[in-house]
């Protein structure tokens, strides 16, 4: 069987087969040691069936939710659960689906499609957000993440192995990439045991990494 080259802007170089294509791009799951690293999180609004990360709420395309709430809804933040699949939705006091708004307070993990980074970075930039994304300095959409973010946590292995979807074989990822963290107190000991910690201009004065502080 022939394969289809992604491009760089992509998926980095993994080859895929022409039949799964479209429909499994964006399936493609982050290493487990990294999601269980992290924490539990209030919203995962740009999920999958087989994700792996620990979240109060999700959204599912797959589902009919949408993670910018339906038809974008102006209010940043905004996202929605369809109440047809909703896990919790047992009829009356179900607080899961529908329409919900994360606020500055709310953790919330972005890991979007490249092609919505922008959108999403402008969504849920005011949130308590964590973004694994590529460590890309040529990109439109780090400058915006970088002046977010009080930190980014590099992983110390040179790169991230994603997980692929069923039929489609693994492939050695090319790009480097960073956990993004809106508040630096947000970041675990198991993640300060996988990366290292690159602060950014805006790293709060307290220092609770303890940057540059010989143990």
């Amino acid at each position: 069987m022939t394969t289809a080259q992604l491009s760089l802007g992509q998926l980095g170089g993994i080859q895929l087969a022409p039949d799964v294509l479209d429909e499994q791009r964006g399936a493609w799951c982050s290493p487990i040691e990294y999601t269980a690293a992290v924490g539990r999180f209030d919203v995962d609004p740009f999920t999958n069936p087989r994700g792996t990360l620990m979240a109060r709420r999700t959204c599912m395309l797959e589902r009919g939710d949408d993670g910018f709430g339906l038809d974008r809804r102006p209010t940043p933040g905004t996202y929605y659960v369809n109440s047809a699949s909703c896990d919790e939705c047992r009829g009356s006091g179900c607080n899961a689906c529908g329409y919900h708004v994360a606020d500055a307070d709310t953790r919330v993990w972005v890991q979007p499609p490249y092609d919505v980074v922008l959108a999403v970075i402008a969504h849920y930039g005011h949130s308590r957000f964590t973004a694994l994304l590529r460590l890309d300095t040529s990109t439109a959409w780090f400058e915006r993440l970088w002046s977010l973010s009080e930190v980014i946590m590099v992983p110390r292995r040179d790169r991230l192995e994603f997980v692929p979807p069923p039929g489609v074989k693994a492939s050695s990822n090319p790009f480097p990439h960073g956990l993004y963290y809106r508040c630096a107190e947000d970041v675990t000991p198991a993640i300060s045991a996988l990366c290292y910690a690159w602060p950014t201009p805006s790293y709060p004065a307290a220092n609770p990494l303890r940057l540059g502080v010989t143990p």
